[in-house]
């Protein structure tokens, strides 16, 4: 029983001076936070540290700044050595918000003043789910910072314009195909608030073969949201009669890239999904509530 007692003390002793208790489930991780990652390589000179010391200015497009003091911590960068900094930013900013760094060090000049050689500058952005590297430039020195060149600012190249919204549609033809010519297939995009947004003839007057997949893409308007579309009405232009088309769509994809995000919001088949004919010549799909939406009924 003695022993049994000194195998539980000490049981407890590493379970709580181990750290075990971490593994417990009620404890919280922290959010993700938007973070700047910078990487500073430093030359033939150093940087010393002590009362000379790098500060970072974020610049924003707009004029704000985001500043971070000292962020060598007054710790010495050797020379050709390479430091990583990570600063947290807002939550609300975008990385097309960003745009440059501008380094200011503290030295004092003079007889006995620093002197640093930055001979690299490596600048990542880490925002929602992106991670984008928005600056890397070296030189030998890129720059030298003295006790009369103090400040450097280092402008990120203008980011490209934000690809339009776009819609991806992707039909799959079963056992009877869509013959094309004047029987085609018309997509109206179903909005909230109920506006549509129409495009005719897809097919683009060209058939779709049995058991074949064709993908079709069109451009949205720019100030759409995922949220603002819930559903797709497709159309075809089959007169009926004899002669007449029909066509067995099996399935249908819908997704959408918007703001930078790409969402799937709609795939279903069946055999056929839905069977388009001379008097059935419309049908709709209604998305749950914008989100994807899988199998049959």
């Amino acid at each position: 029983m003695r022993n049994m007692k000194a195998i539980f003390r000490i049981l407890i002793t590493g379970f709580v001076f181990t750290g075990l208790f971490l593994l417990s489930p009620v404890i919280a991780h922290p959010a993700q936070h938007n973070a700047l990652m910078i990487e500073f390589s430093t030359g033939g000179d150093d940087l010393r540290g002590g009362n000379d010391n790098v500060n970072l200015i974020v610049l924003l497009r707009g004029g704000n700044r985001i500043r971070f003091n000292n962020v060598n911590q007054g710790m010495r960068w050797s020379g050709y050595s390479t430091h990583t900094v990570l600063r947290n930013l807002p939550v609300n900013l975008r990385v097309e918000d960003i745009g440059g760094v501008r380094l200011e060090t503290t030295f004092g000049g003079g007889i006995g003043g620093d002197n640093w050689n930055l001979n690299r500058l490596v600048v990542w952005a880490f925002i929602g789910d992106q991670k984008r590297r928005l600056f890397d430039k070296g030189g030998n020195p890129l720059f030298r910072f003295t006790g009369n060149n103090r400040v450097s600012e280092f402008p990120f190249p203008a980011p490209p314009p934000p690809a339009p919204p776009m819609l991806n549609f992707q039909f799959s033809t079963g056992s009877d195909d869509l013959r094309g010519g004047n029987d085609n297939v018309n997509l109206i995009v179903l909005l909230r608030g109920g506006n549509q947004i129409r495009f005719d003839n897809v097919n683009l007057g060209v058939r779709w073969g049995n058991n074949s997949i064709h993908s079709v893409s069109r451009i949205l308007p720019a100030n759409l949201r995922f949220d603002d579309i819930f559903g797709v009405r497709i159309e075809t232009t089959f007169h009926g009669g004899i002669g007449g088309d029909n066509w067995n769509l099996n399935g249908l994809v819908v997704r959408a890239w918007i703001g930078g995000q790409y969402r799937q919001l709609f795939q279903k088949s069946g055999n056929p999904l839905f069977r388009f004919t001379g008097v059935e010549r419309v049908h709709e799909f209604l998305f749950k509530e914008g989100k994807e939406d899988i199998g049959g009924e």
